[in-house]
């Protein structure tokens, strides 16, 4: 028997900013939470130490503690780097994320009844703006209200926002002359010391923030553990949902490292795995009731995944841009957002910062050199010389389309280290957005054009964001979604999902600030209707 088998008020599948923020919030209402965590519990108080070890030894902190669980395939023609960025830890992936803080756009919430494509949320805009607000004083994000292509917002960021660097300070000065406006990334790191973490002191690492400077969600995690009704069960890896004979969820079957099972009690059950593994999850809970997996009777469970595509390209400038100053991005464009043809054209969004990479180091001359001896030290010394601080890199990231097609299955051939199917992804990228390249590389060429910069590489147009969405989608009618407005699930009465699963569109912005928001009205939801 566990010691984990108490029954609990609420259940939470995942630790990750949903999860995080959800029991804190049922925390401070008294309600008693336990979260079960796949991955393991790291010691914050060695960040430091963590950031110098992959520096110098390339020991990477996140790196999964059980790969043979985290096995997929896939079956598109698209294969995503899914562990490439989910991290199963306390605090989830946002341990590694680079921490940018994006609403979406109205317009995102309605693309059926505006653009005639894909399909309207069941929420509007003007229905979350609290919350988003909410998430950003709750993360901590830094930002400047100079986006004049954005949605209305009614409070202003919590910290200021980040100065441009020196590089792209350039590109904005030199792109308004061509009509194309830059503004600042809303990002969760501190500008200034907020809510006990210190101020962002750019060490440019940001994947392994060695301050707590940017947000990731353990940091709710101990605020929801200091309220003393929250419980956090690290290596608790759930394989099954059990229900009882009302049809209601009873238990979550959890396996540890050890691979005994368990089984978790409680009255509500809120599954915020991800997008991948909350769908897997449910379609290996299958039973009598339930023959294609819970909450299933759709068939949606695992449809609509999406992801954002994008491509990098490299330039080089003969003016010095000084690389290496800050890590991350301080400057977009959302002016190719709101297009009067995106029934048509997808949205997209650009960033640009100095880079010395690809070019400009060291290892990375010598790894494309086929030279040796003197001319492979006058090839490094010339590249250096030529390219060191005038290398400047563009990305693009465009708004997915959701097709039913791209999808999370169960493998019948792979199994993990629990002898369960291993999650089969089969993915590609939309016509939508593909026939939309020669006008988001028309925009590229212009902001390499205006910076009078000589384009070195492209990178493949790919999905590679990992901003995993959809899955579990919402909407008012159950044969078409799998949650409602409130995440409940469609056929579970005692069943929510969170997390970006739930999403029925992404547009063009990074998901997790949407995610946070969604999740602080579910929290507010369940305390709203406790006891009903």
């Amino acid at each position: 028997m566990s010691k984990y088998s108490t029954n609990y008020d609420v259940c939470i599948i995942g630790s990750g900013v949903a999860g995080a923020l959800v029991a804190y919030k049922l925390g401070r209402a008294g309600i008693r939470v336990v979260i079960l965590e796949a991955g393991p519990r790291h010691d914050m108080g060695d960040r430091d130490g963590a950031l110098d070890r992959y520096i110098k030894e390339g020991i990477y902190p996140w790196k999964s503690n059980m790969p043979e669980r985290d096995v997929y395939t896939t079956g598109g023609k698209i294969e995503l780097p899914l562990n490439d960025y989910t991290v199963k830890a306390v605090g989830g992936s946002t341990l590694a994320w680079m921490g940018y803080s994006i609403r979406m756009h109205d317009s995102d919430f309605e693309m059926r009844t505006r653009y005639g494509i894909a399909d309207d949320w069941p929420l509007k805009y003007s229905e979350i703006e609290k919350y988003y607000c909410e998430a950003e004083e709750e993360l901590g994000v830094a930002g400047d209200d100079d986006n004049p292509f954005g949605p209305p917002r009614s409070k202003p960021f919590p910290m200021r926002g980040f100065p441009p660097s020196y590089a792209e300070a350039v590109m904005k000065n030199k792109c308004e002359k061509v009509g194309i406006r830059f503004h600042s990334v809303p990002q969760a790191r501190n500008s200034v010391a907020y809510r006990g973490r210190p101020e962002c002191e750019f060490y440019s690492e940001c994947h392994i923030c060695p301050t707590l400077a940017k947000y990731s969600a353990d940091v709710h995690i101990e605020l929801a553990e200091a309220t003393r009704n929250v419980t956090v069960v690290p290596n608790a890896n759930v394989v099954r949902l059990e229900k009882d004979n009302l049809g209601k969820v009873k238990s979550a079957i959890y396996a540890s490292t050890d691979k005994i099972e368990h089984s978790c009690k409680a009255s509500i059950f809120v599954l915020a795995a991800g997008a991948v593994e909350s769908s897997r999850i449910l379609l290996l809970s299958k039973s009598s009731g339930h023959p294609d997996g819970l909450a299933n009777s759709s068939g949606l469970v695992g449809r609509y995944l999406m992801e954002h595509a994008g491509r990098y390209r490299w330039g080089r400038v003969d003016y010095p841009l000084f690389p290496r100053r800050l890590g991350f991005y301080t400057l977009m464009t959302h002016q190719f957002y709101n297009k009067k043809n995106r029934d048509r054209e997808t949205a997209f969004v650009f960033a640009g910062k100095s880079t010395d990479h690809p070019y400009a180091a060291v290892v990375d001359v010598i790894d494309r050199s086929g030279n040796w001896g003197s001319s492979l030290e006058r090839e490094i010394r010339e590249g250096i010389r030529d390219n060191f601080g005038r290398v400047f890199t563009l990305a693009s990231q465009l708004e997915p389309m959701p097709m039913e097609s791209n999808r999370v299955e169960l493998d019948p051939e792979v199994k993990d280290c629990f002898g369960n199917p291993c999650p089969k992804i089969y993915y590609d990228i939309s016509s939508y957005e593909r026939e939309s390249l020669p006008a988001v590389e028309k925009v590229l060429t212009s902001i390499y054009d205006a910076m009078g910069a000589k384009v070195m590489e492209k990178e493949e147009f790919n999905a590679s964001g990992g901003h995993f969405g959809g899955t579990c989608r919402m909407g008012n009618d159950s044969k078409k979604s799998v949650v409602d407005r409130n995440l409940k699930a469609h056929d579970v009465a005692n069943m929510y999902i969170a997390g970006q699963s739930v999403m029925v569109t992404e547009g063009c912005a990074n998901p997790c600030l949407t995610n946070a928001a969604l999740s602080l009205r579910l929290a507010d939801h369940l305390i709203r209707t406790r006891g009903r």
